[in-house]
C-alpha cells in the first residue's frame, strides 16, 4: 500500500505509519521501546509535547527509520511494510 506524502506532515504521522507499515502494534512498539503505550499514542496524536531524546532513539532503531525522516526534516524513505527478512 503507496502512502501519501502529503498526508505524512507530523512526526506522529509518520511515527504512524511507520509502525503500521511494519505491522506493529501500538502496545508492541511501547514494548521494544520502554515506554508506556499509551506515551506511544500521545506521540502518534501530535498530543505529546517534548519527546527525550533516548526515546527518539529507541522509537526510530525499533521502526527502522532516521530521526531526520521522523522529525520531517528529510522526506526521502517511504515505509515498506516488514517482509520478515533479515537485515
Amino acid at each position: 500500500m503507496a502512502i501519501e506524502r502529503k498526508s505524512m506532515v507530523t512526526m506522529g504521522q509518520r511515527l504512524r505509519a511507520a509502525r503500521t507499515a511494519r505491522q506493529m502494534t501500538l502496545r508492541g512498539l511501547a514494548a521494544e521501546v520502554g515506554i508506556p503505550h499509551e506515551h506511544v499514542s500521545k506521540i502518534e496524536r501530535d498530543l505529546s509535547k517534548s519527546i527525550h531524546t533516548q526515546t527518539m532513539v529507541k522509537l526510530c532503531r525499533a521502526l527502522g527509520v532516521s530521526s531526520d525522516w521522523l522529525c520531517c526534516v528529510w522526506d526521502g524513505w517511504e515505509p515498506e511494510s516488514d517482509s520478515g527478512g533479515t537485515d
